[in-house]
C-alpha cells in the first residue's frame, strides 16, 4: 500500500501536478498530490507513512454528495487494492463475493479490531436514525443505509472514511460517529483468495 502511495507522488511530482490545498474539513492545512486518470480525478493526502492513512477526496464530477456506497467502493480500491461491487449501502451484502459479520456496538468493532478480524479496507454499515432511506434498510433486513471504510485502528481509536451528504470525511474517529448517531450494524468484506 505505501509503496503505491509513494509511486502516486512520484509520479504527481514528475509531471507537476502537485498543489496545496487549503483547509480540509477538520481545518487542518494539509499539502496535497492531485493525480489525473482516466477514471477519476483523485486528491490524495500527505500522510502516506501514518499507520491510518486519510480516506481520498474525489471530484464531485466522480463522486457526487450522498452517494457513501460509491465512495467506499472507489477509496477501498484506491488505498488498499480491494474491488467491491456497485451497490446501495443497504444492497452491499447480497451482491457476489461479499460476506457480512453481524455487530451490535462500537465495543464489538473494537473488540474485532484488537483479535484481527476487522482489518483496513473493510466496510461497516451504520445505521442513521436521520436518514431518508431508513425504509430500505428494513427491506432489505440489512439494518443499515449508511457505509463506512475502515482505515484502522491507533491509539485505541478506530477510524473510518465515507461520504456523509456532501460532506466527505476522509478520517473521523469511532467517538465522532458515535455522537454523530450513527450505530454499526455489519462489517462488509471480501475474503481474499
Amino acid at each position: 500500500m505505501v509503496n503505491k502511495l509513494i509511486k502516486l507522488v512520484l509520479l504527481a511530482g514528475a509531471v507537476g501536478l502537485a498543489t496545496l490545498v487549503g483547509n480540509n474539513y477538520l481545518g487542518e492545512q494539509n499539502e496535497t498530490i492531485v493525480k489525473n486518470t482516466n477514471r477519476r480525478n483523485l486528491i490524495m493526502r500527505s500522510n502516506v507513512l501514518e499507520s491510518v492513512p486519510n480516506g481520498p477526496i474525489y471530484d464531485s464530477n466522480i463522486l457526487p454528495s450522498s452517494l457513501c456506497s460509491r465512495y467506499v467502493r472507489l477509496a477501498a480500491n484506491d488505498l488498499f487494492d480491494i474491488d467491491y461491487p456497485a451497490g446501495d449501502a443497504w444492497k452491499l451484502r447480497d451482491l457476489e463475493n461479499v460476506d457480512e459479520l453481524k455487530v451490535k456496538s462500537y465495543d464489538d468493532l473494537k473488540i474485532l479490531s484488537k483479535n484481527g478480524t476487522l482489518r483496513q479496507g473493510m466496510l461497516v454499515g451504520f445505521y442513521n436514525p436521520k436518514s431518508n432511506y431508513n425504509f430500505h434498510a428494513g427491506a432489505k433486513k440489512s439494518g443499515y443505509t449508511h457505509v463506512g471504510l475502515f482505515l484502522g485502528e491507533e491509539k485505541g481509536k478506530l477510524y473510518f472514511a465515507h461520504q456523509f451528504g456532501k460532506e466527505t470525511r476522509i478520517k473521523e474517529s469511532d467517538s465522532s460517529l458515535e455522537r454523530a448517531g450513527l450505530v454499526p450494524k455489519e462489517i462488509l468484506f471480501i475474503e481474499k483468495k
